[in-house]
């Protein structure tokens, strides 16, 4: 079983950071399971005894043994029994929450999410303050084990030890942060940045327990006071279903608010519904300059959905909407309806830089070109050739002449839909449809509209 995997994070580097750093988090939880005697047998034998040893001797660091000994991966080949019972309930819930939440006033401020995680510098004195934590999370899990019933009594059912996310110690710079009941007294008193901070305190769950619903009532108050980061928080809420009902409707009017208040990742997501025509009317041209303009403001995942060819005319409109309370009207105006949110109906209702998970939940509303039945058409028309193949053998005649015709409707539909998804032209249209419905040159016809497709 691999818990986890350095290559994960250095393929989506977007600042020439080094592959290595990659490591760094990784690193650190190894080399606390070996120094508590969590190691796997393969720690213990000859071959590993020179790196455990200047391992103990903090000669190299988790990292270095991390990327010689575990080929930048951790499985449970790297740990014992009880510390991949351990791994199993904390590392991929709990582990990079708790990282961030000790590390992230260090971490770089790129603008690339990825890259900025990375960021900590591999020292024995960082390792020192996550160490500290994990022994806390250690504690945790014991306590919640079940205990061994008494020899007299009858053996109970098995049960898997589990960890809840409980509020942990302060850490070090804690003074640094106002209390609990500061930011209370402020948000009370109408402060949209305190409400926004009790929302995190409420998802990280670093002072008061994990409180989904109470971190959706937080993000509402900031939201409707305008903070853009809680109004894209409350979007993931409402997307995720996280502490109120699930609404895609509610989700992209949230979505929406944050993008006209210039929120990287709200530009992307209302760039996305309209690349798809999830909750709005297709239109790649908004999309276009949407995305552009969040790739603009720092947006990794706009850069990677990248725009869709021959979808013109959107250079004057990125050009509009990059002007201060312009997006949401001006997108109104090109369709011809009323500024509220993304279309939407009205619902009931980056100034802070802290870092909050439930943002990193998000996922587009769609998959970048939405239409599913004309790819599901283009597909059908793109194995067209093999299928009819390996009927050659066993069905002749009519059979067989209908079954091309059926493949070569289906190509010709498909092509058309994609090929107007794509924003071609009725003449690249009209060619690319009757060329889908040739024998055996449809299919590779219909290969190249979904490389196009998938290539945006």
């Amino acid at each position: 079983m691999k818990y986890d995997d350095a290559e994960y994070l250095f393929l989506n580097f977007e600042t020439g950071r080094d592959n290595d750093d990659a490591g760094t988090h990784m690193g650190m939880y190894l080399a606390w399971a070996l120094l508590r005697g969590l190691g796997g047998e393969h720690f213990s034998g000859p071959d590993a005894a020179g790196h455990m040893q200047r391992l103990t001797a903090r000669e190299i660091t988790g990292a270095d043994v991390l990327w010689d000994r575990c080929d930048g991966k951790l499985t449970d080949d790297d740990f014992n029994a009880t510390g991949n019972a351990f791994t199993a309930a904390y590392y991929e819930k709990f582990f990079t929450r708790d990282y961030e939440r000790l590390f992230q006033r260090e971490f770089a401020e790129t603008g690339h999410a990825i890259d900025d995680f990375c960021s900590v510098p591999d020292t024995w004195a960082n390792f020192e303050r996550m160490a500290k934590l994990l022994d806390q999370r250690l504690a945790q899990w014991q306590a919640a084990r079940p205990q061994p019933a008494a020899p007299a009594s009858p053996a109970p059912a098995a049960k898997k030890p589990t960890l809840a996310l409980e509020p942990m110690e302060a850490p070090a710079d804690a003074d640094a942060r106002p209390s609990l009941e500061d930011l209370q007294a402020r948000a009370k008193a109408g402060d949209r940045e305190a409400w926004y901070e009790l929302g995190a305190e409420y998802i990280t769950g670093d002072r008061v327990p994990q409180d989904f619903a109470a971190a959706a009532k937080a993000f509402t108050q900031a939201a409707k006071l305008g903070q853009v980061d809680a109004q894209f928080n409350l979007g993931v809420c409402y997307q995720n279903g996280d502490g109120v009902p699930k609404s895609a409707s509610q989700a992209l009017h949230w979505f929406s608010q944050a993008a006209d208040g210039g929120h990287a990742e709200g530009l992307y997501m209302l760039g996305m519904a309209y690349r798809s025509g999830s909750g709005v009317p297709q239109d790649l041209g908004a999309s276009n300059a949407l995305l552009l303009l969040a790739r603009a403001k720092g947006s990794a995942n706009a850069a990677r959905a990248g725009i869709m060819a021959g979808s013109g005319g959107y250079a004057d409109l990125l050009e509009q909407i990059s002007r201060p309370g312009q997006l949401l009207s001006t997108l109104a105006a090109r369709r011809g309806a009323a500024p509220n949110g993304a279309g939407t109906t009205s619902p009931t209702a980056t100034t802070a830089t802290r870092r909050v998970p439930v943002v990193q939940r998000g996922d587009a509303p769609d998959t970048p070109g939405g239409d599913f039945i004309g790819v599901a058409a283009t597909v059908g028309g793109a194995a067209a050739v093999f299928i009819l193949l390996l009927m050659t053998g066993s069905v002749t005649g009519a059979p067989l002449k209908y079954t091309a015709l059926g493949f070569a409707v289906l190509a010709a539909f498909g092509t058309w839909r994609l090929s107007t998804a794509l924003g071609h032209g009725p003449v690249l249209r009209i060619v690319l449809t009757l060329a889908a419905a040739m024998p055996v040159v449809g299919s590779f016809v219909c290969m190249l509209v979904l490389k196009w497709r998938w290539q945006g």
